[in-house]
Protein backbone atom coordinates (compact mmCIF):
# COMPACT_ATOMS: atom_id res chain seq x y z
CA UNK A 1 0.00 0.00 0.00
CA UNK A 2 1.37 3.42 -1.01
CA UNK A 3 1.05 6.06 1.69
CA UNK A 4 0.04 9.48 0.34
CA UNK A 5 2.41 12.09 1.68
CA UNK A 6 1.24 15.66 1.57
CA UNK A 7 3.60 18.57 2.12
CA UNK A 8 2.94 22.25 2.49
CA UNK A 9 5.52 24.95 1.80
CA UNK A 10 5.00 28.12 3.83
CA UNK A 11 7.41 30.76 2.59
CA UNK A 12 8.21 34.42 2.25
CA UNK A 13 11.34 36.21 1.07
CA UNK A 14 13.38 35.39 4.19
CA UNK A 15 12.22 32.02 5.52
CA UNK A 16 10.43 28.84 4.56
CA UNK A 17 9.02 25.88 6.41
CA UNK A 18 8.10 22.64 4.75
CA UNK A 19 5.64 20.59 6.76
CA UNK A 20 4.19 17.16 6.22
CA UNK A 21 0.56 16.66 7.18
CA UNK A 22 -2.19 14.09 7.04
CA UNK A 23 -5.85 14.64 6.22
CA UNK A 24 -8.51 13.58 8.74
CA UNK A 25 -12.10 14.06 7.59
CA UNK A 26 -11.01 16.66 5.06
CA UNK A 27 -9.03 18.66 7.60
CA UNK A 28 -5.21 18.88 7.52
CA UNK A 29 -3.84 17.55 10.80
CA UNK A 30 -0.74 16.06 12.45
CA UNK A 31 1.85 18.50 11.14
CA UNK A 32 5.52 17.63 11.33
CA UNK A 33 8.43 19.80 10.27
CA UNK A 34 10.35 18.47 7.28
CA UNK A 35 12.73 21.38 6.76
CA UNK A 36 13.19 25.01 7.75
CA UNK A 37 15.22 27.23 5.45
CA UNK A 38 16.41 30.77 6.14
CA UNK A 39 17.38 33.47 3.68
CA UNK A 40 18.49 36.48 5.76
CA UNK A 41 19.17 38.62 2.68
CA UNK A 42 15.44 38.45 1.94
CA UNK A 43 14.63 40.48 5.04
CA UNK A 44 17.38 43.03 4.51
CA UNK A 45 16.33 46.50 3.44
CA UNK A 46 17.38 47.63 -0.03
CA UNK A 47 19.64 50.30 1.45
CA UNK A 48 21.58 47.55 3.27
CA UNK A 49 21.89 45.35 0.18
CA UNK A 50 23.39 48.04 -2.02
CA UNK A 51 26.76 49.51 -1.13
CA UNK A 52 26.50 52.65 -3.23
CA UNK A 53 23.98 55.32 -4.16
CA UNK A 54 22.52 55.43 -7.65
CA UNK A 55 24.81 56.90 -10.28
CA UNK A 56 24.28 60.58 -10.99
CA UNK A 57 24.77 62.85 -13.93
CA UNK A 58 24.57 66.63 -14.21
CA UNK A 59 21.54 67.74 -16.20
CA UNK A 60 21.43 70.73 -18.51
CA UNK A 61 19.84 72.85 -15.79
CA UNK A 62 22.72 72.13 -13.36
CA UNK A 63 20.62 69.72 -11.29
CA UNK A 64 21.87 66.31 -10.32
CA UNK A 65 19.76 63.55 -11.83
CA UNK A 66 19.76 59.83 -11.12
CA UNK A 67 20.88 57.56 -13.94
CA UNK A 68 19.58 54.43 -12.28
CA UNK A 69 16.21 53.90 -10.64
CA UNK A 70 15.40 52.63 -7.19
CA UNK A 71 16.91 49.43 -5.87
CA UNK A 72 13.64 47.46 -5.79
CA UNK A 73 15.18 44.99 -8.23
CA UNK A 74 17.60 43.91 -5.48
CA UNK A 75 14.73 42.61 -3.33
CA UNK A 76 13.20 40.84 -6.35
CA UNK A 77 16.59 39.27 -6.99
CA UNK A 78 16.74 37.94 -3.42
CA UNK A 79 13.25 36.45 -3.81
CA UNK A 80 14.43 34.78 -7.03
CA UNK A 81 17.57 33.39 -5.37
CA UNK A 82 15.59 31.95 -2.45
CA UNK A 83 12.88 30.59 -4.76
CA UNK A 84 15.52 28.68 -6.75
CA UNK A 85 16.91 27.24 -3.50
CA UNK A 86 13.43 26.09 -2.45
CA UNK A 87 12.56 24.56 -5.82
CA UNK A 88 15.93 22.77 -5.92
CA UNK A 89 15.22 21.21 -2.50
CA UNK A 90 11.62 20.32 -3.44
CA UNK A 91 12.59 18.88 -6.83
CA UNK A 92 15.11 16.57 -5.18
CA UNK A 93 12.51 15.51 -2.59
CA UNK A 94 9.93 14.92 -5.34
CA UNK A 95 12.41 12.83 -7.34
CA UNK A 96 13.07 10.77 -4.19
CA UNK A 97 9.27 10.27 -3.78
CA UNK A 98 9.23 11.98 -0.38
CA UNK A 99 5.87 13.61 -1.13
CA UNK A 100 2.92 13.00 -3.45
CA UNK A 101 1.32 16.41 -3.32
CA UNK A 102 2.49 19.90 -2.39
CA UNK A 103 0.53 22.96 -1.36
CA UNK A 104 2.21 26.35 -1.33
CA UNK A 105 1.39 29.30 0.90
CA UNK A 106 3.43 32.36 -0.05
CA UNK A 107 2.99 36.06 -0.83
CA UNK A 108 1.83 36.69 -4.42
CA UNK A 109 5.24 37.88 -5.69
CA UNK A 110 7.02 34.86 -4.20
CA UNK A 111 4.32 32.49 -5.44
CA UNK A 112 4.71 33.87 -8.96
CA UNK A 113 8.48 33.44 -8.81
CA UNK A 114 8.14 29.84 -7.60
CA UNK A 115 5.68 29.11 -10.43
CA UNK A 116 8.09 30.50 -13.01
CA UNK A 117 10.93 28.30 -11.77
CA UNK A 118 9.16 24.95 -11.41
CA UNK A 119 8.84 22.88 -14.54
CA UNK A 120 5.64 21.28 -15.87
CA UNK A 121 6.54 17.92 -14.31
CA UNK A 122 6.77 19.61 -10.92
CA UNK A 123 3.51 21.52 -11.39
CA UNK A 124 1.65 18.20 -11.64
CA UNK A 125 2.37 17.67 -7.92
CA UNK A 126 0.90 21.02 -6.85
CA UNK A 127 -2.34 20.50 -5.00
CA UNK A 128 -3.08 24.07 -3.95
CA UNK A 129 -1.58 27.55 -4.08
CA UNK A 130 -2.52 30.19 -1.51
CA UNK A 131 -1.31 33.78 -2.03
CA UNK A 132 -0.84 34.73 1.64
CA UNK A 133 2.07 35.95 3.71
CA UNK A 134 2.30 34.11 7.03
CA UNK A 135 4.83 35.76 9.32
CA UNK A 136 7.64 33.56 10.54
CA UNK A 137 7.21 34.64 14.15
CA UNK A 138 3.75 33.14 14.77
CA UNK A 139 3.74 30.09 16.99
CA UNK A 140 3.23 26.57 15.66
CA UNK A 141 -0.36 26.32 16.89
CA UNK A 142 -1.35 29.50 15.00
CA UNK A 143 0.61 28.40 11.95
CA UNK A 144 -1.14 25.01 11.88
CA UNK A 145 -4.54 26.71 12.31
CA UNK A 146 -3.85 29.04 9.37
CA UNK A 147 -2.65 26.17 7.19
CA UNK A 148 -5.71 24.06 8.06
CA UNK A 149 -8.01 26.96 7.19
CA UNK A 150 -6.28 27.73 3.88
CA UNK A 151 -6.08 24.13 2.75
CA UNK A 152 -9.80 23.55 3.45
CA UNK A 153 -10.92 26.51 1.34
CA UNK A 154 -11.82 26.21 -2.32
CA UNK A 155 -8.68 25.68 -4.41
CA UNK A 156 -7.00 28.68 -5.97
CA UNK A 157 -6.79 28.09 -9.70
CA UNK A 158 -3.29 27.26 -10.87
CA UNK A 159 -1.94 29.55 -13.54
Amino acid sequence: MVIARSWVLVANSSYAQILEYHMHNGIPDEFSLVKRLEHPAGRTQNRDLVTDRPGLYKGSDSEKRAIFGENSDIHKHEIDVFSHELIDFLTKARDEHKFNSLSIIAPPQMLGCLRNIMGPKFKDHIKKEVPKNLPEFINNKELHEHISTYLQEAPVEKQ
